[in-house]
């Protein structure tokens, strides 16, 4: 068997156990327990079937062609960020998300970063705190990338880049459990090889504002309210998350 046979039965397999998953999702059946290995790739990383919920789901493909992975890209819905990432097509040139329920508060959806690609600019990350939720592109082959993200009071912990580049002769990448993505850098012929940053969620001190501005507790250690200052109980990140 030669390498394009081989890429085309690998192809083949691939879109098939999705079909075959998204079938028993359907009837409420669940998938076997092998498309979780499938899904680990070189790097050894990959969610179990118990840590991705039952609302975990892919986006449509975007690409250059259709107008849609210049004009809006693919988005995860409301409070959903993206877990995972997986090209087809020539160059890696169709582009979808994996989405899955944040363990956290989402905020609203920042600009589109700049424009990357492997000529220039090779990659782009979320600022600190921001989790990725939607990727665009343009020109052949969807050679330019470039991702949004929403804030939250969520800080990132134990960040990395995946060891290994994924393209379209890959399974799709998908984080192991509680981590999520948070950027994508490329290199080679139309961005065609990628690596993900992903990133496993912090939630706030409980001596923080996050979430908490305006408010008070009678259990908390420090406040947040408008009164704070003047009983001189304010947390100390008030001024910078709440204002003065």
């Amino acid at each position: 068997m030669n390498s394009n046979d081989r890429m085309i039965r690998k192809r083949y397999a691939h879109d098939s156990l999705w079909l075959f998953c998204g079938s028993l999702v359907a009837l409420g059946t669940g998938c076997a327990s092998d498309i979780d290995d499938r899904r680990s790739g070189d790097d050894g990383v990959g969610r179990s079937t118990a840590a991705v919920t039952i609302h975990a789901s892919w986006t449509d493909w975007i690409s250059e062609e259709d107008g849609q992975g210049l004009r809006d890209g693919a988005h995860c819905s409301g409070g959903q960020v993206a877990i995972g990432f997986d090209c087809d097509g020539p160059f890696c040139d169709n582009v979808r998300l994996y989405c899955d329920d944040f363990e956290g508060p989402i905020g609203d959806e920042q600009p589109w970063s700049r424009w990357f690609e492997d000529g220039g600019i090779r990659d782009q990350s979320c600022p600190d705190g921001s989790w990725l939720t939607g990727v665009r592109c343009r020109g052949g082959n969807c050679d330019d990338i470039s991702i949004r993200c929403r804030a939250s009071s969520v800080a990132w912990a134990d960040c990395a880049w995946t060891n290994n580049w994924h393209s379209e002769e890959d399974p799709p990448f998908i984080t192991e459990s509680s981590r999520y993505l948070v950027g994508i850098r490329c290199n080679g012929r139309h961005c065609d090889n990628k690596q993900y940053r992903y990133c496993s969620a912090r939630p706030a001190p409980a001596n923080s504002c996050a979430d908490r501005c305006g408010s008070f507790s009678s259990t908390a250690s420090c406040q947040c309210d408008s009164a704070c200052s003047r009983y001189r109980d304010c947390c100390v990140d008030k001024v910078r998350l709440c204002g003065g």
